[in-house]
Formats: structure tokens, C-alpha cells, sequence
């Protein structure tokens, strides 16, 4: 074994002075790219460097090996291996929980920021891109739960300059008077953050990311309640799964607990993010909203019969208006009025329960009191069914939605004028919903939590 690496690095070095010696000039040495990558700097590498690629077997006595031998070892290397690639995946996890408890409708998950790691508790969200967390100092900030993050105390923050690629994916960006780039995110419930884009190390699970993009704001309007921040989960660049690409296959997947629950579960990167016995949906683009993951939902059934109710309700038409969304930070699945109207209407005849409808709430389409709890067997089941023929059968306790403490429980769905429908954080709880970019599908795995 000794000699062949001698052999090996005696071949290495004569190839080397050989073509060292029909250069005319040395060779530029490679240049380690800068933490923050342009198009100039992937035209600086330097020219070909040639090195001898041999299989381990002609170097070592694995070449005296039969067949059936060779083949063992190759297949306990490849255990291994194997072994070693999955626990990596899996370092790449952190916990997912409700914001109940804080007063927010909202899922959190705890990731760490900075050179000194400190945990920040951040709301997923697959409806946006921006990865960002209130930083010191903070002009206008609402309340949080951690302290606030404080740049000056991390070795790993750097500013973005505004001639960067990062800068330029945003959607508003402008620069300071040193140059540096500046964010603004705004939401669909009229909340907005302003503030530094900026790289930093995040480190999710076992895993440290180094020079991921976040904002660190510095002025934050609206209904944010308790977290220290926004975890883009979306398709757009600056996003967390876009930003971890390297890391992983394209495939991510969250799990949602009861939001009355203090359990937790996990979001998780990698193919070992898809449980078995999924249920898959084709996931469709939409030009006119690239950020949002679309889901090909085509009809719905309440106790076992489907809704009269056309396609083109909850598909894109050509323009990009419409469709169908999945987001996990939007409580109740919003439906079109062509869609939800059906659906109420067959949900109220289908319930079986001698309970009666209360018009205390008059925002939802059919509430309950008094009532016991989401599982009873009174509650018509609802079907959602997808363009490959996939049906996704939502268990009872993801109808209905408890609405005061006096025990009223409401159908989880509510009618909106928009052409678009969102699927909610209810209809997902304890479902484990897998996202696949590159095979383009989604999946929904019951019971997976």
C-alpha cells in the first residue's frame, strides 16, 4: 500500500514538472471566490489543471479480490456512505410549533443567528421569499419573545452592497448613503419591514449556513405578534430553500401540530423529507406570481360527493389570475364564491349532528353550539381531488375551527371575492406536506407529525 502511494505521488510530481515546463508563464494561482459571489467573479478561474483519475482498486490489493468479494465491499462502502449522506440530511431539521401560545395564529420554528448563534423564534411562511429578523438598533419594532438581534455583536455580519445580485432579486430595494443595500417586504394582511439586507451565518439544526442573505430590520409595521422574524419559505432566490440548495435535492417538507397544542414537529430538508404514503399533487408556476407554490386542485367533495363546481375555479386561467395556493401562515382555506357557496350549502345538509347553527359569527358560513370537539363523527368529511386524480381526504379535525370559549366551532373555510384560493394552516394540520421543486409535485402524508 505504501508503494503505490509513493508511485501515485511520484507520477503526480513528474506530471506536474512537465507541465510547468512547456508553460511560457506560470500559471495564475486560484483565487478563493469572495463570500459574495457576482458574475465577474465566475469568469476568474484559472486555466485547466490536469490530475490522474484511477479507480481505488488498481491501487490497491483489492485487484487480488474475486468477484463476490469485491462486490461485499463495494456494497458495505456504499452502506456507509449511504448512511453518512442521510445523517447529514437529517442535521438538517429544526422544530416546528404554533404561535398559540404567543397569541399568534402563526407556526414558528427557532433557528440560530450570528457568530454567537443566538436563537431567534421565526414565523414560516411558504407565501414569501424574505428571510429577515428586527435588529438593534430598532426605530420602530414590535414586541418579541427573544431579544433583539444585535448586528454589532456578530463577527458574521456583513452588508450587502446595492450593486450586488442579492440586491437586485428584490422586489423593492434602494441603496443607503454608503452604498449599501436596502429592503422593504410587503404583506398581504398590509404589515411591511424595511430595513439592511445583509449576510450572516444561520444555523438550522446541526447545520451552519455561512452568507445567507436576511434582512435585518430596523422599522416593522402591521400584525406581527411575538417572533423575532419572517422565514421565507417560497420559490423565489432569496428564499431559505433557494438559499440551501446546495444542501439538499430540491425537497422540503413541514409538518403542522394541532394549533391548541403545545407538541412540536419538525421542518426537514433532503428526499428524506417525504415520508411513505404520500399523496401527490402536480405543483404548478405561475408567471405572474412565481413566489407562490400553486397546487393543480381541480374539485372538492363533501360526505363522499363531489361539488358541482367548474374546473377553471381553481386553476389558473392563460393571464396567470386564479388558481390554487398552499400557505402555511394563512389560517383558514379561502374559497370563491362559485366554490365556497356549494360547499357550504352541502357541508350544513351533510351534517348529521341535531346540533344547532349559531349566528353568532356571522363571518363564517355555518358554526355550532355547543360543541364538544373537531373529531365528531357528525362532521362531514371533505375531499380535496387534483388534476392526476389524487384525493386528499381531510380528517374532521381539519373542518372545523373553535371561534370563542364558550364552545362554538365554525366550518374552517371562509368566502373571499378574490379569484385565488389558499389552502390554510388548518386544513394542513398534522398533515406533513412536501414540497418538490424539481419533480414539481407536492406532497400531503397523513399522520406524519
Amino acid at each position: 500500500m505504501d508503494s503505490a502511494i509513493r508511485s501515485l505521488t511520484l507520477l503526480l510530481l513528474i506530471m506536474f514538472t512537465v507541465t510547468q515546463s512547456r508553460e511560457s508563464k506560470a500559471a495564475p494561482r486560484l483565487k478563493r471566490f469572495p463570500a459574495e459571489a457576482t458574475e465577474k467573479n465566475l469568469k476568474t478561474l484559472a486555466g485547466p489543471l490536469w490530475l490522474p483519475l484511477l479507480h481505488r482498486d488498481s491501487i490497491t490489493k483489492a485487484t487480488n479480490l474475486s468477484y463476490e468479494q469485491r462486490t461485499k465491499q463495494m456494497l458495505e462502502r456504499d452502506a456507509l456512505r449511504v448512511a453518512a449522506i442521510n445523517a447529514r440530511l437529517k442535521d438538517l431539521q429544526t422544530k416546528v410549533f404554533s404561535g398559540i401560545p404567543q397569541n399568534s395564529n402563526e407556526y414558528f420554528t427557532r433557528i440560530r443567528v450570528g457568530s454567537q448563534a443566538r436563537e431567534q423564534a421565526m414565523a414560516v411562511d411558504t407565501g414569501s421569499d424574505n428571510i429577515w429578523i428586527q435588529c438593534q438598533p430598532c426605530k420602530v419594532c414590535y414586541s418579541q419573545t427573544d431579544p433583539l438581534f444585535d448586528p454589532a455583536l456578530s463577527s458574521t455580519f456583513k452588508p450587502i452592497n446595492c450593486s450586488s445580485y442579492a440586491c437586485r432579486q428584490l422586489h423593492i430595494g434602494s441603496c443607503d448613503g454608503n452604498g449599501n443595500c436596502l429592503y422593504e417586504v410587503y404583506y398581504g394582511d398590509k404589515s411591511h419591514t424595511t430595513g439592511n439586507l445583509a449576510m450572516e451565518t444561520l444555523t438550522i439544526g446541526k447545520v451552519s449556513v455561512r452568507n445567507a442573505v436576511i434582512g435585518c430590520s430596523h422599522t416593522s409595521h402591521g400584525l406581527f405578534v411575538a417572533h423575532a422574524g419572517i422565514l421565507g419559505l417560497g420559490r423565489g432566490s432569496l428564499s431559505l430553500p433557494s438559499q440551501l440548495s446546495h444542501y439538499y435535492a430540491g425537497i422540503f417538507s413541514y409538518c403542522l401540530v394541532d394549533r391548541n397544542s403545545n407538541r412540536s414537529s419538525t421542518l426537514d430538508f433532503g428526499p428524506q423529507a417525504v415520508p411513505p404514503g404520500a399523496v401527490f399533487a402536480p405543483l404548478l408556476s405561475n408567471a405572474r406570481h412565481e413566489s407562490f407554490y400553486y397546487v393543480s386542485l381541480v374539485g372538492i367533495s363533501v360526505a363522499g360527493k363531489k361539488l358541482a363546481i367548474e374546473e377553471s375555479v381553481f386553476l389558473p386561467d392563460q393571464s396567470g389570475h386564479g388558481g390554487t395556493i398552499i400557505d402555511s401562515s394563512t389560517v383558514l382555506t379561502r374559497l370563491p364564491t362559485d366554490a365556497f357557496l356549494p360547499l357550504r350549502d352541502a357541508f350544513v345538509a351533510a351534517f348529521v349532528d341535531e346540533l344547532p347553527l349559531s349566528d353568532e359569527n356571522e363571518e363564517f358560513g355555518a358554526c355550532y353550539y355547543p360543541f364538544e370537539h373537531e373529531d365528531h363523527p357528525g362532521v362531514p368529511t371533505i375531499d380535496f381531488h387534483f388534476s392526476n386524480n389524487a384525493t386528499l381526504s381531510l380528517p374532521r379535525r381539519n373542518v372545523l375551527v373553535k371561534v370563542n370559549d364558550k364552545g362554538t366551532f365554525c366550518l374552517a373555510f371562509l368566502e373571499t371575492s378574490s379569484s385565488i384560493s389558499i389552502i390554510g394552516n388548518v386544513q394542513q394540520q398534522g398533515i406533513r406536506v412536501s414540497y418538490d421543486t424539481v419533480n414539481r409535485l407536492v406532497g400531503f402524508t397523513l399522520n406524519s407529525c
